[in-house]
C-alpha cells in the first residue's frame, strides 16, 4: 500500500516541478531575453543617450540653430525609440501571456477531446 502513496506523492511532485520550471524558470529566461533585446535596441536607437543630451546642442554647435536642431532631432529620435520599445514590450508581453496560458489550454483541449463534462455551472 505504501507504493500507492509513493506514486501519488511522486505524481504531485512532478506536477509541481513542471509548473515551477514552466512558470518561474520560463519567466526568468523570457525576461532575460527581452531585456537583452532591449539593450541591443538601445545600442541602435540610443534612447538613454538621447534623453541624457536632449537639451544639448547637436554636434556641440553652440548657437541657437545648433540648440534647435539638437532639440528637435533628439525629440524625434526619442519618440521613435519609445514607440519601438513599446511595441517590443507589448509583443513580448503577448508572447509571455500565450506561454502562461498554453498548459491551461492544452489541459482544456485534452479534457474536451475525451468528452469529460467541462460545464461547472
Amino acid at each position: 500500500m505504501d507504493w500507492i502513496v509513493y506514486l501519488f506523492q511522486l505524481f504531485f511532485i512532478r506536477i509541481g516541478d513542471f509548473l515551477r520550471h514552466w512558470y518561474v524558470s520560463g519567466f526568468h529566461a523570457f525576461t532575460d531575453w527581452t531585456v537583452r533585446f532591449l539593450e541591443l535596441l538601445d545600442r541602435v536607437l540610443a534612447l538613454k543617450v538621447s534623453v541624457r543630451y536632449w537639451f544639448q546642442p547637436l554636434f556641440q554647435e553652440r548657437s541657437v540653430f545648433g540648440y534647435l536642431i539638437g532639440f528637435f532631432a533628439r525629440t524625434i529620435r526619442i519618440i521613435f525609440a519609445s514607440v519601438i520599445y513599446t511595441l517590443v514590450i507589448l509583443i513580448a508581453f503577448g508572447i509571455y501571456l500565450a506561454w502562461i496560458l498554453l498548459p491551461i489550454w492544452l489541459v482544456y483541449k485534452i479534457v474536451q477531446a475525451y468528452g469529460i463534462k467541462t460545464d461547472i455551472f
